[in-house]
């Protein structure tokens, strides 16, 4: 019998960007995630009594300052892995709406110094007072060694995310390009081989997305978006370790540490695809879902 992934049921229905800027100065972060949260369900056309699961870093105060415990909240706040987990609970049984909700203002104040995010405390860093910037222009080097990248590549990607911000009008560099791979690699060095315009900025703001259940988006403001897969997968802690990327982990496990990120492209892939119901938890190869079945 072949039937459709449990993820086919549980669509988006809602979704929100607040206004985004270099800095919000009348915001904090639970302010601004609120805004988002809201506008989210405005969209959808749905009331926060309706919301009985919450998702995000600040999914302990939305649930308290928009009134909606006792409810489910997780406090994951990355993107992807925070929306499969709401689908997950829809497609369980354990909640009926869920707010995926993120914001970030009022952090990052001392501009004189690197955003704190990218000064965490550990061994690898606080001894040679590295920062962000420095780790990955170690890992670029790395990559560039091993596999013969060159800047120039690794520039025209940076020039494509910020001509892509460049023709956003909601985004926070609006209007500041085009930008071509010379004009990044002759803006200021700030660590071998990356210069000034490789490296993101900071920015705050808010979004918010609602995933409910199919028979409840039925009729609702916005035509639902049904998610098809999705997938995840780390290996440790980030901004700790060196760039090791043959490194592997559990027997058996035979994708290494720089090729992080294949086993969810493959669960993505995979769950995308009407399998048998006994398929659901599929095992991966080194090059994830055979391509026939990606073909099918």
């Amino acid at each position: 019998m072949t039937v459709a992934h449990p993820f086919r049921d549980t669509p988006i229905v809602g979704v929100a960007n607040t206004v985004q800027a270099r800095s919000l100065p009348h915001h904090d972060s639970v302010s601004i995630a609120i805004e988002g949260a809201l506008g989210a369900l405005e969209d959808a056309g749905l009331e926060t009594g309706e919301v009985d699961g919450v998702i995000g870093e600040r999914a302990g105060e939305l649930a308290y300052e928009l009134r909606l415990g006792p409810c489910r909240r997780s406090m994951n706040a990355l993107g992807i892995p925070a929306v499969l987990e709401a689908a997950a609970l829809i497609a369980t049984g354990q909640c009926r709406v869920v707010l995926v909700v993120g914001g970030s203002a009022g952090i990052y104040t001392d501009r004189a110094s690197t955003a704190p995010w990218t000064r965490p405390t550990n061994e690898f860093v606080v001894g040679y007072g590295m920062f962000t910037a420095v780790e990955f222009a170690l890992m670029a080097r790395r990559h560039m060694t091993t596999f013969g990248t060159t800047p120039e590549q690794m520039a025209a990607v940076a020039a494509v995310i910020r001509n892509n911000g460049h023709i956003n009008p909601e985004a926070v560099y609006v209007g500041r390009g085009p930008f071509t791979p010379a004009d990044i690699l002759a803006s200021r060095p700030i660590a071998e081989p990356f210069h000034l315009l490789d490296c993101s900025t900071t920015s705050e703001g808010g979004c918010g997305l609602v995933l409910t259940t199919a028979d409840r988006a039925a009729g609702l403001k916005q035509p639902a978006a049904w998610i098809l897969g999705g997938g995840s997968d780390a290996y440790g802690p980030s901004y700790q370790h060196g760039p090791l990327w043959d490194f592997t982990g559990r027997p058996g496990q035979d994708v290494p540490a720089g090729y992080v990120g294949r086993t969810a492209a493959a669960a993505a892939f995979a769950t995308a695809i009407d399998t048998p119901r006994v398929a659901f938890a599929p095992s991966f190869d080194l090059f994830g879902v055979p391509s026939s079945s990606i073909i099918n």
